[in-house]
């Protein structure tokens, strides 16, 4: 609207932005970054489910009564009752096309997906079809089948909601530098509680 000469865009925007607060968020691969996911969602009264292989006895830190952890053989029980769906899934462990049409259409019309794992869990002509159709509100991909995206994929045709990114998570300028002090942290926290030390996997260098 902006870009078309509407500077004051009110009433395009009536009825097209919703709360979070009080949405539900189901998080598939909750692991490290699905829970940190789903620990940056709680402050804004986001309800969480993680789906996660090996689900924990208790819930972590910051989470409350309403969230849940629960196993793979849960998902389709839970999808009906998902605002966001955010995938954080790897491309190793029989993930592939894990949600296809029949999956995706177990998701209420409402719903926005979001796929910052690897792309081959989703079948993206379903995805095309479903966000053509209205049958899912919207889709936020960082990640394809195919990287870099191909002209032929359904996904690079002007679909209604959907957002693509160029898997573009590590772009910012800061980011190796982090990288690198964590793993810093990481090892120097590992090496210390080892006996010995820590030799090389290539040779015996300490």
């Amino acid at each position: 609207h902006q870009i078309q000469g509407e500077l004051w865009p009110r009433e395009a925007l009536y009825g097209q932005v919703r709360l979070l607060h009080g949405t539900h968020a189901v998080i598939v691969g909750f692991g490290h970054i699905g829970t940190a996911i789903g620990r940056l969602l709680k402050p804004f009264g986001v309800r969480v489910t993680g789906v996660r292989r090996t689900p924990q006895g208790r819930l972590p830190a910051g989470f409350g009564p309403g969230d849940a952890v629960v196993p793979p053989g849960r998902l389709d029980a839970v999808l009906p009752g998902a605002d966001h769906l955010i995938l954080v899934l790897p491309s190793d462990t029989g993930t592939d096309r894990l949600f296809d049409a029949a999956r995706l259409a177990r998701l209420p019309r409402h719903a926005v997906l979001y796929n910052v794992g690897r792309g081959n869990c989703l079948d993206e002509a379903a995805l095309a079809r479903a966000l053509t159709a209205g049958r899912l509100r919207g889709a936020c991909l960082d990640v394809f089948a195919q990287e870099p995206l191909q002209p032929g994929s359904p996904l690079a045709a002007d679909l209604p909601g959907l957002v693509r990114l160029p898997h573009a998570s590590a772009f910012a300028d800061e980011y190796m530098e982090r990288f690198t002090d964590e793993v810093i942290a990481r090892l120097t926290a590992e090496t210390r509680g080892r006996t010995r030390p820590v030799r090389a996997a290539t040779g015996g260098a300490e």
